[in-house]
Order: C-alpha cells, then sequence, then structure tokens
C-alpha cells in the first residue's frame, strides 16, 4: 500500500463522529488548511522556477508565430494548434482552472500549455514541463493498469475519465489526480488533447473506512461530440467530450506573410452541458448543486454507510447522457424496525451533480432520522 492510500485509510481514525454534528466545525478549519498547503506548493514552486529561460506570458498572444526562445514542442505548433490553445486559453481563468493541453501529432505526445493552477498542483513550472510527456508526474504507486487504459481511450481517440496517484514535482509528494480528457478534432482529423485536473488529495484522504481506487473510465455518454466554439468556460470541460471543429466552425486562410491566419465563428448551438438529464418524477430529499466529482460522492456515501454500520449495496446505471450512481441502504431504529432508501447521484446543469434519496420501506420517522443524519454528515459537500 502507498504512503498516500495509507493516509487515506488511515485519516480520522482516532476519533469516530457517528452523528456528524462535529463536521460543520471541521469544515473551516479544513478548509484553512487546504489555503495553507496551497500557499506552500506556489512557494515551492517559485522556488524551482528560479533561472527559468523560458515563460508564457498572460499577455503573449499564441495566434501568432512564436517567439524563437520558445522549446521546440511549441514551436512545432501549426497555426491552427496555436489558435485553438489561444481561444482555449482565453475562456480559462488561469489560477483556478488545472488544464493542461498536449500535442498528440508529435512523438511523444509533449505538453505544449499548461495553466499557472496545473504548474502549482503538479509542481512543474512552464518551461518544466513544456516539452515533457505528461508521463513526467508519474511515480512509483501510479497504477500501471490506469495507464495503460488511459494509453488505450488516447490511441482510439476517445476522451476518459481518470483518477489516479501522481506526484509533484518539485519534492515528489503524491497526490490524487482526478481528470478529464478531452481530444479536439478539426475535419475528424485529432489535432490536440485537453485535460481538466482536480486535486482530490484532501477529500480522498479524509475516507476513513473506505478505500479509494484508481481507474480510467471510457463510456460511451463520455464519446458525444461537442462544438468547440461553443465551451465558454471551465466548467464545460468537467464531463468528458470529443471537442470538434468543422468547416462551419472556423475558416482558414493564408496571410501576407505566409502564415496561416485562423478565424473561428461563434456558434449558435445549445451549450454543452445541455445534456439529456434523468427527470425526477417524484419530489425526493437530497443534496443539490455539489462541485464535486461523481465518483468521489459514491465513494463518500460508501464510507458513510460503513462508518454508520448500515447495509449497503452500490450498483451504476445509465440514463439521459450520463451514468447514474445508486447506493442502496438500510439501517435499524431502536425500535427494531428497519429503513431501506435509495441514494442516487445524479448530473445536473453546468457540471454540477446532487444526491438524492428515496424512501423504499420503513416508516417516514425513520427515512426522516436517516436523513437528518447524513445531512450532518455530508455538510460539507455543499461547503464554499
Amino acid at each position: 500500500m502507498s504512503a498516500l492510500e495509507e493516509r487515506s485509510c488511515d485519516s480520522g481514525s482516532d476519533s469516530a463522529d457517528p452523528t456528524g454534528v462535529e463536521r460543520e466545525h471541521e469544515v473551516v478549519s479544513s478548509h484553512s488548511e487546504q489555503d495553507l498547503k496551497r500557499a506552500q506548493r506556489k512557494r515551492r514552486l517559485s522556488k524551482s522556477n528560479d533561472g527559468d529561460a523560458w515563460s508564457l506570458d498572460a499577455d503573449s498572444s499564441l495566434a501568432t508565430p512564436p517567439l524563437l526562445s520558445a522549446p521546440p514542442a511549441f514551436l512545432q505548433l501549426s497555426s491552427l494548434q496555436r489558435a485553438i490553445i489561444h481561444r482555449l486559453r482565453g475562456m480559462l481563468d488561469t489560477h483556478s482552472d488545472s488544464v493542461v493541453i498536449t500535442n498528440p501529432l508529435s512523438p511523444r505526445s509533449p505538453i505544449v500549455y499548461v495553466t499557472e493552477a496545473w504548474q502549482e498542483m503538479c509542481g512543474y513550472s512552464m518551461s518544466q514541463a513544456v516539452g515533457q510527456n505528461p508521463r513526467l508526474t508519474q511515480g512509483e504507486n501510479t497504477d500501471k493498469e490506469t495507464i495503460r487504459g488511459m494509453g488505450i481511450a488516447l490511441s482510439e481517440r476517445r476522451s476518459c475519465k481518470v483518477r489516479l496517484i501522481n506526484y509533484r514535482g518539485y519534492n515528489h509528494e503524491p497526490f490524487w489526480n482526478c481528470l478529464s480528457v478531452h481530444p479536439i478534432f478539426h475535419q475528424n482529423n485529432l489535432v490536440l488533447h485537453i485535460a481538466q485536473l482536480h486535486d482530490y488529495s484532501h477529500r480522498l484522504n479524509q475516507l476513513v473506512s473506505h478505500r479509494p481506487i484508481q481507474f480510467c473510465v471510457t463510456d460511451e455518454h463520455f464519446q458525444r461530440s461537442v462544438p468547440l466554439t461553443s465551451i465558454a468556460g471551465a466548467s464545460h470541460l468537467r464531463r468528458p467530450s470529443r471537442l470538434a471543429l468543422t468547416s462551419k466552425h472556423v475558416v482558414i486562410e493564408r496571410g501576407v506573410d505566409g502564415e496561416d491566419v485562423v478565424t473561428f465563428v461563434e456558434d449558435s448551438e445549445a451549450p454543452p452541458d445541455t445534456l439529456k438529464l434523468p427527470t425526477l418524477h417524484v419530489k425526493r430529499l437530497g443534496f443539490f448543486r455539489i462541485d464535486l466529482e461523481p465518483m468521489y460522492l459514491i465513494d463518500r456515501l460508501v464510507d458513510e454507510a460503513e462508518q454508520m454500520n448500515l447495509e449497503a449495496h452500490a450498483s451504476t446505471t445509465c440514463g439521459g447522457d450520463s451514468e447514474i450512481y445508486r447506493l442502496d441502504v438500510t439501517s435499524s431504529n431502536e425500535g427494531g424496525g428497519r429503513v431501506t432508501a435509495a441514494l442516487h447521484v445524479l448530473p445536473e446543469e453546468n457540471g454540477r451533480y446532487c444526491i438524492t434519496m428515496t424512501r423504499l420501506q420503513g416508516d417516514t420517522f425513520g427515512y426522516h432520522s436517516l436523513y437528518r443524519t447524513l445531512r450532518q454528515r455530508l455538510v460539507d459537500l455543499q461547503s464554499k
């Protein structure tokens, strides 16, 4: 077992909180601890950046030929690739959106752009990362089968959802990386890959009874095609998809200097997060507008059920354009009665998710008591 996985299993085991009433007080201190760690990572990255010979500042243009001082991997980009990166960079918040873009048309698929948030998370500066293969963040406890699954998905030009253990560059600290990988196509030809990353170390390390796993998922509902020109923000990158450009979306003309001039045509279609969402036919109790990964949410629910000594059974079905995660739980109340409820993790708009709860068996009082207990224990899910 890795050191990171050991921390994940042991975290919180010294002081069990069966009611969850302590959680609200822990949320504030937990967020303060995360802010402190983030500031420490920035300082470490700043120290490791001393002497960097090249960087891409926020005001430079990717749509024009790059400076000769740029790394070879950057100089090799075509005018179309630079224009796509320039467009994507304009809709990202480089300080908070952890994003990496790679060039699959070049040997070893080198990194060609990273945001500041990616640099902070992964521990490599722009000049250290560009030209390197994304495998530079892998280490001894990165799951080989997960990496093999990613390789197959990329070779088959499929989008995927991945969770794996990566390592920061400046101190080789392991962290849980959850990422969505999107291939980008022009006229059905692959031109770039873009991935959005989230550091789930803090949340997965808080699981007490349930051990998280590494995985790569390439389900069919991740393969829907989305016009690149309809992407308006990082929230549209949370769910994996195939980003597409056709002659309808982009015009390429030869400029007077011999360089291609790329012009994007704004898309009037519905935004990419307009999914066929499952319909809630009955009013249910639940937790809504959650900005967290669904795989983490089901892991968290299983962990809470195990801590509460609930009988639990997890399953997955398809509904609309995405998977629906279900956890059936059964509790026994003091009077000897049993309450069985179904917890569903469902997609919402704007890349968010919700957890709904439906009574399957048992009295209403016991059902609402179970809901209140879970609500106290899950208070951090909707905390900002």
